[in-house]
């Protein structure tokens, strides 16, 4: 029964607002008109007709909201859980690209021992880069990859690739994308394509990665706060999708019970 409720819930909540106020307003006005206003006499002239089609009008939206809601509404809600976990993937890779391009940088700049602090300010990341030279006499181990790069413009070249590659992956479950996860992906590719690769991987003659700064800045916060929304957003198709399709959820439940039973 729980989960049924939670189930209903989850398909309710996630109606569009504005479609769902204006289903109540047609609702109530249907109930209002046939159970009072006909049984009182009309107020102006033409009252009653008014009334008629204004009745008739809510029962037309009201008709056209249960069919979008049974026939339109539902098939999306189930395929946005069925690819919560897909997208978190996509996502969780995407973010991880930008945290080992962080943790890159900071060793390339000369700093020992670890840290997990890998959201940078701004003026942090700039300090960095003053400290980097794009080509370094040794070749560059990318962790996200095993890879080894020459220098820094073959690096942002790769992440590039990798970033588009996302782009295009997600690209095929756009139905379950809002417009404003579509939206910061743009941001995100952009800041990739214009900015990390601005050479196409042609070497420049700069003795630092000053000219990078802000770029590499703007990645790495878009890619997290991508990731943070999505998970705010999107909650409630995560909750189902564990309990429907997470197999570590549901072996934790089923160990629950039976700790329950006993």
């Amino acid at each position: 029964m729980k989960n049924l409720f939670l189930r209903l819930k989850g398909r309710i909540i996630t109606v569009n607002k504005w479609l769902g106020f204006c289903f109540l307003i047609a609702f109530a006005s249907v109930l209002l008109i046939d159970l009072w206003l006909v049984k009182i006499p009309e107020w102006f002239t033409n009252a009653s007709v008014i009334g008629r089609i204004y009745r008739n009008l809510c029962f037309a939206y009201m008709t056209s909201f249960i069919f979008y809601f049974l026939n339109v509404h539902l098939q999306n809600y189930k395929t946005k859980v069925k690819t919560f976990g897909y997208i978190e993937n996509k996502l969780s890779r995407l973010q991880q690209l930008s945290v080992d391009l962080i943790i890159l940088l900071r060793k390339a700049a000369g700093e020992t021992g670890r840290s997990h602090k890998n959201l940078l300010t701004k003026d942090e990341v700039k300090e960095y880069c003053k400290k980097v030279n794009p080509n370094p006499t040794n070749s560059i181990s990318y962790t996200w990859s095993n890879l080894s790069f020459l220098n820094w413009y073959e690096l942002f070249e790769f992440i590039e690739t990798e970033t588009k590659d996302i782009f295009r992956d997600l690209s095929t479950i756009k139905e379950s994308l809002d417009t404003e996860i579509i939206t910061r992906l743009a941001n995100i590719e952009k800041a990739a394509e214009s900015g990390l690769n601005k050479t196409r991987g042609k070497v420049l003659g700069n003795t630092t990665l000053e000219l990078f700064a802000t770029v590499i800045y703007e990645y790495r916060t878009q890619c997290e706060e991508i990731l943070d929304y999505f998970h705010q957003e999107y909650e409630i198709y995560e909750d189902e999708y564990a309990r429907e399709y997470d197999p570590k959820y549901n072996s934790e439940k089923a160990k629950k019970e039976q700790e329950n039973e006993h």
